[in-house]
């Protein structure tokens, strides 16, 4: 039997491995954040976090177990989120994700009217032997350092600062083994990291980069961290090995398409005013009134 309700501080252990570490240890600050849990026979199968500040929602993260999948459950868990978004006196739940990176989730939305931007993200798609090619991607890198080489305390404020700013679009904090970490990147500022570049093997023909921020003053890091990401990689992949890549810098997208490298693809940020819920609302009172008056 399934039971979903809002986690006191003393629970959220037990949900603990189903939640990415900055989200229990670092909140985003100045917003009511909240976790759910969702539990099978008194089994933890499901999680979720918000935040709400100014009568906006915003779901930060929503997970199910995969043992738990396939049965509906994400579906309950969202139509809970938002019914109590509604009931407590929110006037708009939020959500942010790309198109395609997880469709169950985007199949979990199409149930309800949700509307919103899309922001250009340049999908990029080419070998590494054209890459290596680029002026920029040539010479000695500055203040990169690979993933491999930094200690997980060292990352500790980057993952921090990922998830307040609601960029975590990967699981914080990382699993080092999902990633070839000799030529995943890190931006340092200080001597601290303050951005990061993810390299995925995909296949032995194909590598990706699926995550790329930068909170550095230097615009300039992102070509940095990808100079580093071209410069090791070349030397463990063939040239025809083929790299794909979303950019969001602007820098950085800019000079890719000057060079005619094909790009295409948005990010969503999408928004439901919950005052759709109030129809829904009116049906049950004019039921409930009807059986009233019947009585």
């Amino acid at each position: 039997m399934e039971y979903i309700s809002r986690l006191k501080d003393s629970q959220i252990a037990g949900y603990a491995h189903m939640i990415p570490q900055w989200l229990i240890e670092s909140p985003k600050e100045g917003a009511d954040v909240q976790f759910f849990g969702m539990e099978d026979f008194d089994i933890p199968c499901g999680v979720a976090v918000t935040s709400g500040e100014a009568g906006v929602v915003t779901l930060q993260y929503i997970y199910i177990a995969r043992e738990y999948r396939k049965a509906g459950r994400g579906s309950r868990l969202l139509a809970e989120l938002l019914m109590r978004a509604y009931y407590s006196g929110n006037h708009e739940f939020r959500v942010k994700y790309i198109p395609g990176e997880y469709p169950e989730f985007e199949k979990l939305l199409s149930g309800y009217p949700f509307t919103g931007e899309e922001e250009m993200i340049g999908n990029f798609r080419c070998t590494l032997e054209e890459l290596s090619r680029i002026k920029q991607f040539v010479g000695k890198n500055g203040n990169v350092r690979a993933l491999a080489d930094c200690t997980e305390e060292e990352l500790r404020g980057l993952y921090k600062e990922v998830v307040e700013k609601e960029d975590d679009f990967i699981d914080i904090p990382i699993k080092k083994r999902d990633y070839l970490t000799s030529c995943s990147a890190v931006a340092l500022e200080a001597g601290k990291p303050s951005g990061l570049l993810l390299v995925q093997e995909k296949s032995e023909k194909e590598v990706n980069v699926p995550f790329l921020v930068n909170y550095s003053k230097n615009i300039l890091a992102p070509i940095e961290m990808f100079r580093f990401a071209v410069q090791t990689g070349s030397r463990k992949y063939p040239p025809e090995t083929v790299c794909s890549f979303a950019v969001v810098n602007e820098t950085l997208f800019r000079l890719l398409e000057k060079l005619g490298i094909e790009s295409a693809g948005k990010r969503r940020r999408c928004s439901l005013p919950l005052s759709y819920f109030a129809q829904y609302e009116k049906k049950v009172e004019n039921y409930v009134n009807g059986l009233t008056n019947r009585i």
